[in-house]
């Protein structure tokens, strides 16, 4: 073969080579461009009829039993997914997942989130409370059985024990039917702003604001302070605020949110740790079939949303 033609043929080469791997970027999570990005928006700022839509939708996934397959989900893997560096991954993916589920019944709805910290002094008295929205305090009287709303009629698959109810279940942890304080704002801002590490803020985070409302609707027997939670309504507008939470972190610490850190422990049936790793982008999370770090950025495929404040 003569030299021009061995230049040639390498010439060729590169520029084949070249194209093959700005295509395989321009397909990859990590670079490739969400068509659209539907918005999640704070549940106060929904319209009457947005509210309804919502609602409904819940109402349906009560009656097919996605509440039940959910739970099912959120008690397979509790133990890693909780007080642990996946928390805030996993839970992402579970409320998107919930929320595709959703958007099957309308596709038209996303899961609203609950700013806490706009009732901090005073939870029990938000308007999210309403029995047209998501019922209040459970009945004592019912094994704290929500009776307000479309939730006094559920029926749920979990806890399966002799004495439970099947219902949505919350017990307000303040006296005389309040919900303590939450974490205020300024200090959620603090935690934000004065986080360096993905698994510092995610420390803070969950074990500030996110413990409080949970124990703040769950007290001593309600779902939400319980490996159940997620059968109440409110554990989806509680984490997609987390997430939200989330997206300010990453904004603020653009490298930092690219990789995550952290020991992670994973659990056998019997609940003894089988295993301790050094937490990873490319760590699985349990079900989900996909790493940690191919949901880091929630404007990007597969993903594709955002929230209307940030």
């Amino acid at each position: 073969m003569s030299s021009p033609v061995i230049i040639q043929f390498v010439l060729l080469s590169v520029i084949i080579f070249i194209s093959m791997m700005q295509t395989e970027a321009e397909n990859s999570p990590e670079t490739s461009k969400c068509a659209s990005l539907r918005v999640r928006r704070n549940i106060k700022s929904l319209s009457q009829a947005e509210l309804n839509e919502y609602v409904d939708a819940f109402k349906k996934a009560y009656e097919q039993r996605i509440l039940d397959t959910m739970t099912r989900i959120h008690l397979a893997d509790f133990l890693a997914t909780h007080h642990q560096p996946m928390f805030l991954l996993y839970h992402r993916i579970f409320a998107f997942d919930f929320e595709e589920r959703l958007r099957k019944i309308n596709p038209n709805v996303t899961i609203p989130y609950w700013d806490e910290t706009d009732d901090s002094e005073y939870p029990h008295k938000s308007v999210i409370f309403s029995p047209e929205i998501f019922g209040g305090d459970g009945d004592p009287a019912h094994d704290y059985c929500v009776k307000e709303g479309f939730l006094k009629d559920v029926h749920l698959a979990h806890p399966t024990c002799k004495d439970c109810f099947g219902c949505v279940r919350r017990q307000f942890n303040g006296q005389d039917g309040a919900i303590k304080p939450f974490t205020p704002a300024s200090v959620i801002d603090q935690y934000i702003q004065n986080s360096p590490t993905f698994d510092e803020f995610r420390f803070w985070v969950e074990d500030s604001l996110h413990f409080q409302v949970h124990d703040g609707l769950g007290g001593r027997r309600g779902d939400m302070s319980s490996p159940t939670s997620s059968n109440d309504p409110f554990f989806y507008l509680h984490h997609s605020n987390m997430d939200r939470l989330h997206v300010k972190w990453a904004r603020l610490h653009p490298e930092a949110a690219n990789r995550v850190n952290g020991l992670q422990e994973f659990f056998d049936d019997s609940d003894k740790v089988r295993s301790r790793v050094t937490y990873t982008n490319d760590t699985p999370i349990p079900y989900f079939n996909m790493t940690s770090g191919s949901i880091l950025h929630t404007d990007r495929p597969p993903l594709c949303y955002t929230y209307d404040k940030i």
